[in-house]
């Protein structure tokens, strides 16, 4: 095996590790709704709820027309994610997962994944316990970043 398809290996082993995203037809238990919606309502972004727990803001961009993330109440951890790429959008390649790879270890809480539909997300988790509005508004921010930074590559590697 090269090295290039034992890294491509080792990141969709790293990706399907990584706890699947939040769906509507399987709505994880919220850590107190109540308290999520006061702080959703405290950001200075235009948070637009979706479901009971689940909110959506398209941030503008440099790279697209906007970066739409997505924000889910769970019980031991406050996922927020965009998706950088559906998976027909993307022809896979050893390349490929060796730049989201390493772009994985260059962002210091961004998580960069494969969802269990093949769709490659950017995504922080933040702790219920210790997340403030504010903290909502930055990491928006910072997925919406990530995001802009890693589109003008994720280009070079659209399906035919």
């Amino acid at each position: 095996m090269s090295i290039r398809a034992a890294i491509a290996a080792l990141a969709l082993a790293a990706a399907s590790a990584l706890p699947a995203v939040a769906r509507a037809e399987d709505p994880s238990p919220c850590f107190d709704p109540a308290a999520m919606a006061d702080r959703v309502a405290g950001s200075d972004l235009p948070w637009e709820q979706r479901r009971a727990d689940l909110w959506r803001v398209d941030m503008p961009s440099e790279t697209r027309d906007v970066v739409r993330v997505v924000l889910s109440c769970g019980r031991n951890v406050v996922p927020m994610f965009a998706v950088l790429a559906n998976a027909s959008d993307l022809e896979g390649s050893a390349d490929l997962y060796l730049y989201l790879l390493r772009a994985a270890s260059h962002f210091d809480h961004i998580k960069i994944g494969v969802d269990p539909d093949g769709d490659y997300l950017a995504r922080i988790d933040l702790r219920p316990s210790t997340f403030i509005s504010g903290n909502i508004d930055d990491a928006a921010k910072q997925i919406r970043d990530v995001v802009d930074a890693l589109t003008p590559t994720l280009l070079k590697h659209r399906a035919q």
